[in-house]
Parts: C-alpha cells; structure tokens; sequence
C-alpha cells in the first residue's frame, strides 16, 4: 500500500461521518504529513499510522468525544457476488446488444475519417498530376492543356483543404482523449488533490 491508497481508503472511512472543514483538515493534516515524511519513509508512516480504518475510528472517536471501540465506521455495501453474476447474465442480450452497436458506430466513424484522408490524398496526387499533364498538354493544344492545369490547381486546393481538415479532427480527437484521461485522474484523486500543492 502506497501513501495515495492509504489516504484514499482513510477518506473512504471519514468522508460521511466529519463535516466538510473537518474532514477536509484532517485529509490535509495526513497528506502534509505524508510529504513532509517523504517517499523513502512513506512505509515508516503506514506502520505508524495503522490500519486506515482504525485511524479513521480515532478520529471520529476524537471528533465525537468518544472511545474508538464506541465508533462505527458506515463502510459501503458491497453487492453480493451472486446478484452481480446473475445481473449480468440476464441483462447480457441488452448490453452485448448496445457492445455491437458502439463497435459499429466507432468502426462507421474510423471508417469515414480513413476515407476522408484516402480522398484528400487522391486530390492532391491526382492535383498534380493533371497540372503537369496540362502543362505537357499546353505544348501542343493550348486550351486543352490550361483546362487541365485549372483542374489540376482546383483538385490540388481541394487536396490541400481537406488535408487541412484532417489535421484539425486528428487534434481535436487526440485534444478530446487527452482532457478524458485527465478529468479521470483528476477524479481518481479528487479526494487529496488540493492538499499536494
């Protein structure tokens, strides 16, 4: 157990039974202590410290004006294992259901983006190849060559653009994956995260 498990299963154990400026005294009381010990010593102050739980009883025995064997700690109920099995056995055709669709629609949506990219490439290797086509052209018809390098030019500009586009989605896709992540952590660590600056 490291100091950031042993803090997060501490605020599991205080978290409904202080007031908000209490708990979230006590939540800096221990991170500080945690730092202020350091990394290397981080295991000294676990042993020292106790068991999260039985910390947690002092506490709130300390808050209370009681003995810590007079506390009980609200621990979360735990489902039972069998409810779970059975949850997911007999709802299976509903969320095997909702799997495919979110496989489809996430194979619809790398599909479109892996066409869109074949297209702008086309554009833009199709864009030049006509525009030196149509300048070879021009040597010996004169219209029919400008026509070609004007459609050359045009399919290049188009090539261009929707190269342009798909940089912006890839960023903005990568942008969206890397904010995910960050509010998840951010959330993981919610309980202490004010108290490590």
């Amino acid at each position: 157990m490291n100091r950031f498990e042993y803090l997060g299963a501490l605020n599991n154990c205080i978290q409904h039974e202080l007031p908000a400026d209490e708990y979230n005294n006590v939540m800096q009381y221990y991170s500080e202590y945690f730092a202020d010990a350091g990394i290397e010593k981080e295991q000294e102050v676990i042993q020292e410290l106790g068991v999260p739980s039985e910390l947690a009883r002092r506490i709130i025995a300390e808050y209370r004006g009681r003995q810590p064997g007079e506390v009980k700690l609200n621990a979360k109920k735990k489902f039972p294992v069998g409810w779970i099995i059975f949850i997911a056995v007999a709802g299976s055709p509903i969320w095997l259901a909702l799997l495919c669709v979110a496989i489809g629609v996430a194979a619809a949506v790398a599909a479109v983006a892996v066409s869109v990219v074949a297209v702008a490439v086309a554009f833009l290797i199709g864009g030049v190849a006509c525009v030196l086509g149509g300048i070879i052209e021009a040597f010996a018809n004169g219209a029919n060559g400008m026509l070609a390098v004007g459609i050359g030019c045009l399919c290049t500009g188009a090539g261009v653009l929707l190269s342009m586009l798909c940089v912006l989605i890839i960023r903005s896709i990568v942008k969206g994956c890397k904010s995910a992540a960050a509010r998840r952590r951010k959330k993981k660590y919610a309980a202490f995260a004010g108290t490590e600056n």
